[in-house]
């Protein structure tokens, strides 16, 4: 993927010579931004399972006494949490 954006930014430098060189640098720093939090979206999550955090989170959210749909909804938040730091802004 990396390597075709940079082909087609070659492509750009001789259809469009005018454009400033910022304009590619930016480009460039957007494709390794969007390559780092790709990577970081599969690697948390899986961290996520493989610590076992998730479980703890579950055995924490169903706790002493509570019942079912709250256990749910604190589990089901933390779930959600965990999803909002991975989602990106594009």
């Amino acid at each position: 993927m990396m390597i075709s954006e940079y082909r087609n930014m070659d492509r750009l430098k001789s259809e469009y010579p005018d454009l400033p060189e910022d304009t590619y640098a930016y480009r460039k720093d957007n494709l390794k931004v969007w390559g780092i939090r790709l990577i970081l979206q599969f690697i948390i999550p899986f961290l996520f399972l493989i610590t076992k955090l998730s479980q703890r989170l579950s055995i924490w959210a169903s706790g002493s006494g509570r019942s079912l749909f709250k256990s749910g909804v604190l589990y089901g938040g933390g779930l959600f949490n965990n999803s909002i730091f991975n989602q990106s802004s594009y």
